[in-house]
């Protein structure tokens, strides 16, 4: 498995950072550009729900193995609230990746997708036909 971790400042130019880090990445054109939307996605909610400070960092992590590609998008922000409903970021993320979720822990809030390697379209099922990826928030 090939893992990295990238600290984004907390400024638009961070999501063509994100694009780049996750274009790098070893995986089929399909998983890369859905991956792509998503962080993309990802990092704009950190900038614009996660009240971030100047001296405040975003953590891109990413993991690729056989199977799949992991995106996390991590902020010292608060997160969701327990009855956040998706909305229109998060439902780009949630028809682009096979899973999403959200991880709280002390210091850091991480959402995060993941996007199946093998799943003939590289990922996301078949967007046409309407597929619907697992998701959820986790508290």
């Amino acid at each position: 498995m090939l893992h990295a971790s990238h600290r984004l400042a907390p400024d638009p130019g961070s999501i063509v950072v994100g694009r780049r880090v996750i274009g790098e990445l070893p995986v089929d054109a399909s998983a890369r550009a859905l991956a792509k939307l998503a962080a993309s996605e990802l990092i704009t909610n950190a900038l614009e729900h996660a009240g971030l400070g100047r001296t405040d960092v975003i953590e891109l992590r990413t993991e690729v193995g056989d199977a799949q590609v992991r995106v996390s998008v991590c902020d010292p922000g608060p997160g969701p609230s327990r009855r956040m409903r998706p909305g229109l970021g998060l439902k780009v993320v949630e028809r682009a990746a096979d899973r999403w979720g959200v991880d709280r822990g002390a210091e850091l809030t991480c959402f995060w997708f993941e996007i199946d390697l093998d799943a003939g379209l590289g990922a996301g099922g078949d967007l046409e036909r309407g597929d619907r990826p697992a998701h959820g928030l986790a508290s």
